[in-house]
């Protein structure tokens, strides 16, 4: 008869838990659009976020709007990733600010 060690599952940690309605995706700006893809990876220390902005056609340019802009906006051609990372205050922040809208503009 063959046993195996017993499977330990670790407890999730607060910064797993953050949840996709943690931060609000918002559609205000006339050129605004959904995110291509929007997933949570809760296998690390801490989860992390990831959106994808997709321009509305080849070659066109992106625009990924923090918090109405109050905290930022990045960008470019084609497509833009977002990394958001989830805080032990179950919020999700981008370079330590926490972003509670977000949203994908494409012309």
């Amino acid at each position: 008869m063959t046993t195996s060690a017993p499977t330990t599952t670790m407890p999730r940690t607060v910064c797993q838990s953050c949840t996709l309605d943690a931060t609000t995706v918002i559609m205000v700006h006339p050129s605004a659009k959904p995110f291509t893809s929007d997933t949570i990876d809760d296998t690390q220390t801490c989860a992390i976020r990831t959106l994808v902005c997709d321009a509305r056609s080849p070659g066109g340019d992106v625009l990924v709007s923090f918090n109405r802009d109050d905290s930022g906006s990045t960008g470019g051609p084609n497509t833009f990733t977002t990394i958001l990372n989830c805080n032990d205050d179950m919020q999700w922040t981008l370079s330590g600010i926490v972003i509670t809208e977000i949203e994908c503009q494409s012309a």
